[in-house]
């Protein structure tokens, strides 16, 4: 019996050893496979991360890009306001100059025109002078001074020149 006892002690021990040897082996093989699964995660996660921040990098140019076109644009509108600007600043300028030399031209036509009606006024008083006087019976000496004076105030006021040809 003895040897059965000890052929059982054998076989216990000899499973006891692998039982041990097969938790372990088993410990060894699931630390293994976390360890690989780690591994794995943290390939996983530095590639994330590198790829977050490249998009990050491309994104942050993208803006750049997009601001430096909104600036040069900008910048660009700008230009041409300010050159419309320019334009519509001479164009006032020279419309102002125009209605002055427009204004300047109607203050002489109105000088001329009022020397104009003054010898018109000369013309007629002389005119009717001359005539109260013929029929007063001047005599012909007279009267052929008179309708010399009466002649040069015709010269000196412009042909077609009459009382409906003022300005309004």
């Amino acid at each position: 019996m003895n040897e059965w006892l000890l052929t059982g002690i054998e076989i216990l021990a000899a499973s006891l050893v692998g039982l041990v040897c097969g938790y372990l082996l088993k410990q060894y093989l699931g630390e293994a496979k976390v360890k690989s699964a780690k591994a794995q995660a943290d390939t996983l996660l530095a590639e994330a991360q590198t790829k977050y921040k490249e998009m990050i990098l491309a994104a942050k140019d993208e803006a750049l890009k997009i601001r430096d076109e909104a600036e040069a644009e900008v910048k660009r509108r700008r230009a041409s306001l300010q050159r419309q600007e320019e334009r519509l600043q001479k164009r006032r300028e020279n419309l102002d100059r125009k209605l002055e030399r427009v204004e300047s031209r109607e203050r002489k036509l109105d000088q001329r025109q009022s020397k104009l009606d003054r010898l018109h006024n000369e013309l007629n008083e002389a005119s009717r002078g001359a005539n109260q006087r013929v029929r007063e019976g001047i005599n012909p000496e007279q009267g052929r001074s008179q309708r010399a004076a009466l002649e040069n105030c015709r010269r000196r006021v412009p042909s077609g020149y009459g009382a409906g040809n003022q300005r309004g």
